[in-house]
């Protein structure tokens, strides 16, 4: 009998304002931790949105909620969001995410859970 977990990593790098999707799956995910770094000297500030779409008595619902909005992230740092907190997010659930400024870049690296059928 495996695992009933798969471990997983995504890196989405230079993220500016045009919002870029960082996170999608198929299966229900678990999402340890969110690592931002500032590839600018300059202080930005960041969005981090989830999207989520439901079937609600037969009409589909779509629900955005922002993780975090105008986040400052200092000039050269690294900051992790969820600091022992957990984002638990359900099939086809999507996040994007987009900086104030299309110079100003970062990182993105969100280490899951993606949770196996039993």
């Amino acid at each position: 009998m495996g695992a009933f977990v798969d471990f997983k990593l995504t890196l989405t790098a230079n993220i500016d304002n045009t919002g870029l999707l960082v996170f999608q799956s198929d299966r229900t995910c678990v999402l340890d931790s969110i690592w931002l770094s500032n590839t600018t000297i300059d202080n930005i500030f960041i969005d981090l949105k989830v999207i989520s779409e439901r079937l609600v008595d037969d009409s589909t619902v779509v629900t955005e909620a922002y993780h975090t909005k105008n986040r400052l992230l200092e000039g050269s740092t690294n900051e992790e969001l969820l600091k022992g907190s957990i984002l638990y997010l359900e099939p086809n659930d999507v996040m994007y995410a987009n900086s104030d400024f299309s110079a100003n870049t970062f990182d993105c690296l969100i280490s899951y859970r993606e949770l196996k059928e039993a």
